[in-house]
């Protein structure tokens, strides 16, 4: 219960609830350069 007590404080802090090797990962992660698929939301009328 302590962790999470830390862990909101950190946040409303405007501090990192992970550790900086996990924020890495995350990032990395997230950067990779993967194929998007293109999905329209926009009806062939409106295009």
């Amino acid at each position: 219960m302590l962790d999470i007590k830390r862990a909101i404080i950190e946040v409303a802090n405007n501090g990192a609830p992970m550790s900086p090797s996990i924020a890495k990962s995350v990032i990395e992660y997230f950067n990779q350069n993967k194929p998007i698929e293109e999905k329209s939301i926009l009806t062939k009328k409106k295009k």
